[in-house]
């Protein structure tokens, strides 16, 4: 069986360093081919992007000119309606044939992933790397309690693993909690930042920057 390969989904909006760096300790920790950034066209949960779809893409095609292991995949931009996890995976299930894939997804998502749309059918198609830091990561036990849904609860009950080896025996079906140094950025931080003319160098990738500034991207008159 092929090395997995990890998803990383969001609106990117923009991207920024913090994005980067997930995605490079995640490739190293968990022995992955390659990362995939899927950014979505209209988010389910109601939050509208502020750059369009092309310069979305587009400046995710800058961020990782230099990252040969991570790639850009528009399927979703494609779909030009609101992106279902379910069906993006389903898809790329479908095109992969014996290689794994792993989607990243940071604890308050996982919390709250038996509200995501078909969410039951994840796991035929995935497993599921939930990502924290390395002083806040929870174990399984911490999940088994009262703040976490019942059916967050089975679902851990019978799916959790403890190593990503196991994420390289089978296509899909198993949750790994992983802890990685992660850089506390938001792309509504940084927004808010070029709206008060404030810099967001060294956050986001150079490349990334000129484009913004090209483009006059999230400025106060955009």
């Amino acid at each position: 069986m092929s090395k997995p390969i990890g998803i990383l989904g969001g609106t990117f909006d923009p991207v920024h360093i913090g994005h980067l760096r997930m995605a490079l300790e995640l490739l190293a920790a968990l022995e992955l081919s390659e990362v995939r950034f899927i950014p979505v066209h209209t988010h389910p949960f109601g939050k509208t992007p502020v750059a369009t779809p092309e310069q979305r893409a587009e400046m995710l095609r800058l961020a990782l000119a230099d990252l040969p292991q991570c790639k850009v995949d528009t399927r979703e931009l494609q779909r030009a309606n609101v992106s279902y996890t379910v069906e993006t995976l389903a898809s790329l299930h479908a095109e992969v044939e014996e290689t794994p894939l792993c989607l990243f997804l940071g604890l308050d998502a996982f919390r709250q992933l038996d509200g995501w749309h078909r969410w039951q059918e994840l796991l035929d198609y995935c497993h599921l790397v939930v990502v924290d830091r390395p002083d806040m990561s929870p174990s399984t036990a911490d999940l088994q309690t009262a703040s976490t849904s019942p059916t967050i609860q089975t679902l851990l009950s019978q799916h959790a693993v403890d190593s990503p080896g196991a994420l390289h025996e089978q296509r899909a079906g198993c949750v790994l909690f992983q802890s990685i140094p992660t850089l506390d950025i938001s792309a509504t931080q940084l927004r808010n930042s070029l709206k008060h003319e404030q810099t967001i160098r060294f956050l986001v990738p150079d490349a990334v920057l000129d484009y913004i500034h090209q483009h006059q991207l999230y400025t106060r008159n955009a």
